[in-house]
Parts: structure tokens; sequence; C-alpha cells
């Protein structure tokens, strides 16, 4: 009976601090920072023709023996496709490597717990040398020719979940060492070398949340103007400078403002251990909580779930202008709201053959691609340059 009271109280106290979350304050973004203006009331259907510059299509190729289970991220690196393929919960994760024409090159799949095996890939990263895979116990170098393993090193962040790795040269990279599982460490951004294992420089631009809403791969991200990172559930974007050999600035970049639809980042700090179903009913039904951000020379573009529903924010660096994106009419290219990288300029997006229930709706060379694949419900990759005019 006392622990029935006890949890019952629990209960109250944490729906009684969702009734008044509305009264916590929004963390104030710093004044000289840019900030992007996202009015969800704005949100508004567009013309395909209105925002499409120039787009292409990319096939991917498999041989027969192997096929998707479920792809978390791709990343172009010299005009290489690099997939990470993996089914739901994370088991038997694999990367696989095409070139840009969509030929099977390679695949990386080593379950096990001996040198160059892994049970999970958390993440994964590119240089001209290698593919670098962040696992649970260690971080695995594989020689980007062939896949095939180099070397491996201990992972020294174990202690908590690793996020995301990115990697600067061979011997440099970053990597952000999540939260704990109790909810109760920082997130660090730890800067390291390979070749002794030891943090050089760490940094804490950003506080632990106690909610985490689902992992995103472009928490980390390469931009034309340098490596951005995003915190999850907060609206700033920071970037990483490498000021000398061993010394990283940490700054911020620019912040979305979602007005009063974002959720607070006090609120998000309140931390109730094994109360994340009560948590993730209220927020996933009034707030935005999780966006993902892609950036290219000329575009910045921000896709957002808010009840269930994809939505995306364009802005146009030429013009200087921006839309706010519900559903793109006539899309003929199959684009998808919720992107995968970006490359060369062009925002990429996964389409599968399923994605459409009447191929005469769609572009003729899509169509085909698509066609061929339908079989093995290989994806394409659609590529596109968009304009706010």
């Amino acid at each position: 009976m006392p622990t029935f009271y006890f949890r019952l109280t629990i209960l109250l106290l944490a729906i009684g601090l969702f009734s008044c979350s509305n009264e916590i304050e929004m963390v104030e973004l710093p004044e000289d920072l840019t900030v992007y203006q996202v009015d969800h009331n704005l949100v508004a259907s567009v013309n395909l023709d209105d925002i499409i510059e120039d787009y292409s299509f990319i096939g991917l190729n498999l041989p027969d023996n192997l096929q998707f289970a479920g792809i978390q991220k791709v990343a172009i690196h010299n005009d290489v496709i690099y997939i990470l393929d993996m089914i739901p919960g994370g088991e038997r994760a694999r990367i696989l490597a095409f070139d840009i024409d969509g030929e099977f090159l390679y695949l990386i799949n080593r379950p096990g717990r001996g040198p160059g095996e892994y049970e999970y890939v958390y993440d994964f990263t590119l240089t001209d040398d290698y593919l670098i895979m962040s696992t649970s116990n260690r971080i695995i170098f594989n020689h980007i020719e062939d896949g095939s393993h180099s070397h491996s090193i201990t992972n020294r962040f174990d202690d908590n979940w690793v996020q995301w790795i990115y990697f600067f040269d061979n011997e440099t990279g970053v990597t952000d060492a999540g939260r704990g599982r109790a909810n109760q460490s920082m997130h660090h951004i730890h800067f390291f070398e390979t070749e002794n294992q030891t943090v050089f420089q760490e940094e804490v631009p950003f506080p632990s949340h106690a909610v985490m809403m689902g992992h995103s791969y472009h928490n980390l991200f390469k931009t034309p103007n340098g490596l951005h990172a995003r915190p999850v559930n907060s609206r700033i974007v920071y970037s990483i400078n490498q000021v000398d050999n061993r010394e990283f600035d940490v700054s911020k970049a620019y912040a979305f403002d979602f007005g009063d639809l974002f959720v607070t980042e006090n609120f998000l700090r309140t931390s109730f251990r094994n109360m994340n179903e009560i948590f993730t009913e209220r927020i996933d039904k009034e707030f935005v909580h999780h966006f993902d951000v892609f950036e290219t020379e000329t575009n910045l573009f921000m896709s957002y779930l808010y009840q269930d529903q994809r939505f995306v924010y364009l802005h146009d660096f030429m013009s200087d202008k921006h839309l706010n994106i519900e559903h793109i009419e006539s899309n003929t290219l199959g684009i998808s709201l919720n992107p995968s990288t970006t490359w060369n300029n062009y925002i990429v997006s996964l389409v599968y053959p399923w994605t459409f229930g009447n191929t005469e709706e769609i572009h003729p060379d899509l169509a085909e691609l698509l066609e061929k694949s339908n079989d093995e419900g290989h994806p394409t990759l659609v590529l596109a340059r968009f304009s706010v005019n």
C-alpha cells in the first residue's frame, strides 16, 4: 500500500509540473545571435515548381544477395555514398559503400567482439584515408578504399552514450559523450587524439536534458562554413572551429525561435526516472522538441516534428527569404520533408518504391529507377537544390 501511494504521489507531482509547464520561462536567446523565426501559423503548401532550382536522381544497385534492413544514416564523401544500415533496435549494423552512380563497392559487416568487430554502431565518420566507426567499446578505423579493418582504439567515453563522432583528420576527433543512462551527466564534447587516446579539450556548451525523444544522426554536420553541432532538444546550433592543432572553439552559430511551441529547456532539465511515457505523451502533442538541420551554400533546410507531422523551414541565403512548408504540391520528384544528408549544394532525400501509389504521378526518370528496384525495395537518392524568390 505505501508503494502504491508513493507512485501515485510521484505521478501527481509530474502531472502538476506539466500543468504549469507553460509558466516556466523560455531561456532567452542571446541578442547578438542570428535567430530564424519559425512561425508555425504561417505553414502552407507550396508548389514544387516554385521552390526547385535543380535536381537529379541516383539509384542504388545492390548485389542480389544483399537487402537493406533499415537505413539510419547517409553520407557522401569524395563522390562515394556511405550508408549505415541496421534493423530497428540496432542489431546487425553494417555499412555499405556505393560510387556516385549508385553502383555497389563494398560492405562492412563484422559482428562480434574480436579485432575490427562490433556489436552496435552508434555513428560513423569519414576522412580521406579512413571510414571510422564509433561502437559500444571501441573506435574502429577501416581503410576507405575497401572497408578492410586497419586498427582500433579504446572508446574512452563508454560510460556514456556516444551519440556522434567526427574526425578532423586521421589523428584528431570530436565526440559527444551524451548523457549517462541515469540522466545525471552533462553533454560533453570531447576533443581527443587517437595516438595516445587522451582528451586534450572538453566543452560543455549545453545541459543534459531529461527527455531524449529519439536519436538523430544530424547532431554533428559539416557545412560550407565549417563543422556545426545541434544538441538534442536545443534551439541553438553551435559552431566548432579549429584554432590550432590542439585547440578548438565552440560557440553559438545561430538559433531557431518557434515561439510558444518549443518545449522549454528548463522544463526538459527536470528529470523523473521511468516517467518517459508521461513526458512523451504531453510533449509530442503540444510542443516542438526535435528538429534536424541541413545547410548548403544557398539553403538552410530545417525539418521539424509537431503533432506527429513533419514540417520544413526553408531559408534561401541568396534572396534572404524563407518559407514554412507543410506540404509540397505536385511532388513528382518524391522530395522528402525529412532529408538524409547534403552533397555539392544539394539536399539529399531517400525515396522508396512504395512512396507512390501511381508511377504516372512522378518524374519519368524517377519512375524508371523505382520500377527497377521495386522487387527489392531499394531506395533512390533524390538530390534537390531549392530557391525562395
